[in-house]
C-alpha cells in the first residue's frame, strides 16, 4: 500500500489525543516534530524548531521545477506567497507516486510557514468530519472548523497553541499550510491558503 500523505503537519502540532492512532501514520512519513506519542497522546511542541527542514529525512531540491521531476503532482505555489527559502523532499522515498515536497516560506509580514504537498487517499469530507469531532471534550486542542478557500475548495483551518494551519484537499493532493501561532494568524494562514488553492 503506498506510503500516501493522510494527515497535515498542522493537525499533529495541534494535538488530540483521539487522533494518535491516525497521526502515528503521520509520523512515520518522517515529520517527527510535534507529532504525538501513540503512548501519550502529547504534542512534544516545545521541541519543534521551526528554523530546520519539515521532514525529518529532508533532502533539499534545487527549486520548484526540479521538485515537479520528483513527484506525480503538479506543485502549488502563489507570489504572495513571500520567498521561498527552501525546497524539500523526502529522501527515503524514491517513487514518483508517494513523494511529497516541504517548501519553506519567509514571508515579510508573517515569518517563517511551512507548506508541504503530497499525494492523499483522504478526502474533503473526512476533513470535515474531523472537523465536526474535534472538540475539547473529545481530547483536541485548539479550533477545528471548514473554511471556504475558493469557491469549489474548503479547508480545514485548526488554530492551536503551537500552530495555525489550513489542510485540504484537491484531485488526490493533500496541502498543508501552516506555520507558528506568534507569527501566522488564522486570517494570514486562511488568506495564504486560499491563494495556494486559488493558483
Amino acid at each position: 500500500m503506498p506510503r500516501t500523505y493522510r494527515l497535515g503537519a498542522t493537525l499533529a502540532l495541534v494535538g488530540a489525543v483521539v487522533l494518535t492512532a491516525v497521526l502515528a501514520t503521520r509520523a512515520s512519513h518522517g515529520h517527527a516534530p510535534g507529532v504525538p506519542s501513540v503512548r501519550s497522546g502529547q504534542v512534544e511542541s516545545e521541541r519543534f524548531d521551526w528554523s530546520q527542514p519539515p521532514f525529518a529525512d529532508s533532502a533539499a531540491v534545487n527549486g520548484l521545477s526540479v521538485a515537479a521531476g520528483r513527484v506525480a503532482f503538479k506543485p502549488r505555489a502563489a507570489d504572495v506567497l513571500g520567498k521561498l527559502a527552501g525546497v524539500y523532499v523526502h529522501r527515503s522515498i524514491a517513487s514518483r507516486a508517494e513523494q511529497m515536497l516541504g517548501l519553506v516560506y519567509d514571508h515579510p509580514s508573517y515569518g517563517r510557514y511551512f507548506l508541504v504537498e503530497g499525494p492523499t487517499d483522504g478526502t474533503t469530507a473526512g476533513l470535515a468530519a474531523w472537523a465536526d469531532q474535534c472538540k475539547p471534550e473529545t481530547g483536541c486542542q485548539g479550533t477545528w472548523s471548514m473554511i471556504d478557500l475558493t469557491p469549489s475548495v474548503k479547508g480545514l483551518l485548526v488554530a492551536g497553541p503551537v500552530s495555525n494551519g489550513v489542510v485540504w484537499i484537491v484531485r488526490g493532493v493533500a496541502y498543508d499550510l501552516y506555520g507558528p501561532t506568534a507569527s501566522l494568524t488564522m486570517r494570514a494562514a486562511t488568506e495564504l491558503a486560499a491563494a495556494v488553492a486559488s493558483a
